[in-house]
């Protein structure tokens, strides 16, 4: 809640909503009406009463065009029908002024807008009084375009978004994984000898064999892995703490995230705007162009910025920059060497060939047994399957393995607990958004539009389903909205106004 938007007005409109008694002297027929209309207990109603207070006051004082929840919409319209309390004593002594209710002009972009209005009056409701209680005001979508671009449904529910990324535990030792499947594979191996009185696994029956190659495959995998990581370098910080958020996006993706870095973060800066036709998700298959801010941004730009506004500057369309930034940030690899967090290429090869060749061996050694098992006219089915699979394991290995040092994980590790510590940010932190968690970390900041820029989505993402919705604005706030009405009002989703709810599903 924030102290300094109290007002002397807000606060006697506030006072004057909080001692206001719905319904005068028939206020328990009032509440019981609300809680048929709500369906709801008659203490939920009392409940959804109160944040009605605050939606109203909302609509005086917020300064834009405000919509309800689902909930207080219909407690609303419980209010409009006592034609006498709402348009002779509750307007005129309380509000002080006329606060209409009117159906909406119906359709996808009509919606949009309403739910774009609630996100906004959640928003406001936080300034002015803290946290809204789930029950009555659900939190608010996603809007079409960010939940396109994520490919996630609307949800009701209260849910900030929360990124999780691949550095917020502490990097792995050894791993109990690879200690329990060296554990199931010797098991797998003494039953096999106990059964068959030989040594040699290659002379096992086949029910033998398999079961002790399914616990060498995971064996083999995770200790594979285990070696990678030892042969990275050991699991310890390096002598260099922090980064620099270009840095850190080479080590989490490459010089492509390192790209996305540097232009979010003269983004951020305002040394850039981004410009395009339409709407983002529009431009990101028409492209879309970065402008120097003739202002100079926020703050002079560090030296490794300058560069990357000079490459921007010559290029300006937004792929073509990508493009030149990624070549100028491919051989980032050789400053991070010195920081110790990157390997070189023969200590990178070593780690690759530790990690792939056990797994590849296993594949030979599962081709040796379906060579025996073809020999002897044996079924071998689920042999070869299973070889296969060692096949692809191996692939994978090889084509993931990894060129930063054990303390290069160290360094996202730490960059990450820093940015959790500051998550309430969401611009501030957009360069160390992007490098930690790609572009999909702007989807609740002002910089939004760039990952659905970066990250087009087919045009029948582009639904116009979803729930109805109820947009309002009084008197005084309808101008601050090109689409209100003149004399403000509410509009709503549905035809008529019994389905109407601007923040839930």
């Amino acid at each position: 809640m924030d102290e300094n938007v109290w007002t002397a007005p807000r606060r006697a409109l506030w006072q004057r909503l909080h001692q206001y008694e719905f319904g005068g002297e028939h206020h328990e027929a009032f509440l019981t009406r609300v809680a048929h209309a709500c369906q709801t207990t008659r203490e939920g109603a009392q409940a959804a009463l109160e944040e009605y207070r605050r939606f109203c006051f909302l609509a005086i004082s917020a300064g834009h065009p405000v919509t309800p929840s689902e909930l207080i919409d219909q407690v609303w319209h419980a209010h409009m029908t006592d034609t006498r309390d709402y348009w002779q004593r509750f307007c005129p002594q309380v509000l002080e002024q006329s606060l209409h209710h009117a159906p909406s002009l119906g359709g996808a972009q009509e919606q949009e807008r309403h739910q774009q209005q609630y996100r906004e009056t959640y928003i406001s409701y936080e300034r002015f009084f803290g946290d809204p209680p789930a029950a009555q005001w659900p939190y608010p979508a996603l809007s079409r375009a960010a939940q396109a671009a994520t490919h996630e449904p609307q949800s009701g529910r209260r849910t900030p978004l929360r990124f999780v990324t691949p550095w917020t535990l502490p990097p792995r030792g050894v791993g109990r994984w690879a200690w329990i499947w060296s554990g199931a594979c010797a098991a797998a191996y003494v039953w096999g000898v106990s059964v068959s009185a030989d040594y040699d696994p290659l002379q096992w029956r086949g029910y033998q064999f398999l079961a002790f190659y399914i616990a060498a495959i995971g064996c083999v995998f995770t200790v594979g892995g285990a070696l990678e990581r030892r042969v990275r370098g050991a699991n310890r910080r390096g002598g260099v703490q922090g980064g620099d958020p270009v840095e850190l996006g080479f080590l989490a993706a490459g010089a492509e995230r390192a790209a996305d870095v540097a232009i979010v973060e003269l983004l951020d800066r305002d040394a850039l705007r981004l410009d395009f036709a339409g709407h983002a998700r529009d431009a990101a298959r028409t492209g879309a162009w970065l402008r120097a801010n003739p202002d100079g941004g926020k703050q002079p730009l560090p030296e490794s910025l300058r560069e990357a506004m000079w490459i921007v500057q010559r290029r300006q369309n937004l792929d073509d920059a990508l493009g030149a930034l990624k070549q100028h940030y491919a051989g980032l690899g050789e400053h991070l060497q010195l920081k110790g967090w990157w390997m070189s290429s023969g200590q990178a090869l070593g780690a690759r060939l530790v990690g792939t060749l056990p797994i590849v061996a296993l594949s030979g050694f599962g081709l040796c047994k379906i060579f025996i098992g073809v020999e002897r006219g044996k079924p071998v089915g689920f042999l070869v399957v299973l070889t296969a699979f060692a096949g692809v394991l191996a692939l994978v290995r090889w084509a993931f393995a990894k060129r930063r040092s054990r303390a290069g994980d160290w360094a996202l590790h730490d960059a990450d607990r820093a940015l959790a510590k500051r998550r309430e940010s969401s611009d501030v932190e957009a360069g160390a958004r992007v490098a930690l968690m790609g572009t999909a970390g702007l989807l609740d900041s002002a910089l939004a539009d760039y990952h659905i820029l970066r990250t087009p989505v087919s045009s029948s993402s582009d639904g116009s389903g979803g729930s109805s919705s109820c947009g309002s604005s009084s008197n005084s706030s309808s101008n601050s909205s090109s689409n209100s009405s003149d004399s403000g009002g509410s509009s709503c989703g549905s035809s008529g106004c019994g389905g109407c709810g601007g923040g839930g599903d």
